[in-house]
């Protein structure tokens, strides 16, 4: 599980350039729905009172949303423009026990509360109804 993303500013540039383009007219399917999620995501992060990112570094912390919403739009926009030459730091096996405390605590102590949500492709099956 990835602890940060370092961008250069060519890989910035070029995921920012990469995206703009397939969301501007996005094809059906995938791609427009992420680009959906994506603009959902942007305008949460927007009334949360996040600011813009001002460097290109990108924690995955669950300790507050801006920081968890701000690597969850840099992931969801590599996987839409297909960046592959972007590499991260991982985490220690303890790092990953640390990071699923913090998760649990932001769904029930955060004063921005947080519910995970998951972007599935397909049709989605009800387990349990």
């Amino acid at each position: 599980m990835t602890e940060s993303i370092q961008l250069t500013p060519s890989q910035d540039a070029e995921l920012h350039q990469k995206r703009d383009s397939m969301c501007s007219n996005p094809t059906p399917g995938r791609v427009r729905e992420i680009c959906a999620q994506l603009d959902i995501d942007e305008a949460r992060y927007s009334d949360h009172g996040c600011r813009p990112p001002d460097n290109l570094y990108y924690l995955n912390s669950a300790r507050e949303f801006c920081s968890m919403s701000k690597f969850q739009i840099l992931l969801r926009t590599i996987r839409l423009v297909g960046l592959t030459n972007v590499s991260g730091t991982q985490r220690t096996l303890e790092g990953l026990f640390y990071y699923l405390g913090e998760l649990i605590a932001a769904q029930n102590y955060s004063a921005q509360p947080y519910m995970p949500e998951v972007l599935l492709e397909g049709p989605i099956a009800c387990i349990g109804r």
